[in-house]
């Protein structure tokens, strides 16, 4: 997702990782509260903790900070090849704009 050239991304965060539930606003165990600590196996996507995924990706290729990816730098790593430059994005990709 872009604002204008800023580009933000979300993608779960797979693998071990230990969270507060009161950083997310979610009670992740379903105990009633958000004041646990969570370790997570290999999370499913709906309510796991974030990382930005292609924007790792982007910030080691063109060595740049992942908060500063804009989205015409994600749409220049989108069209690269997927597997002769590693990206292994091989599906259909959508820019819809609005």
């Amino acid at each position: 997702m872009a604002i204008g050239e800023r580009f933000f991304d979300y993608s779960p965060k797979m693998g071990k990782s230990i969270v507060k539930e009161e950083e997310y606003d979610a009670d992740f165990n379903k105990d009633g509260d958000k004041e646990d600590t969570i370790q997570f196996n290999n999370a499913d996507a709906m309510f796991a903790p974030d990382r930005p995924w292609w924007g790792e990706a982007i910030a080691i290729k063109i060595n740049k900070d992942v908060g500063n990816i804009d989205i015409s730098e994600v749409i220049s790593y989108i069209n690269l090849h997927w597997k002769n430059d590693n990206t292994y994005i091989y599906r259909s990709v959508y820019k819809i704009e609005f």
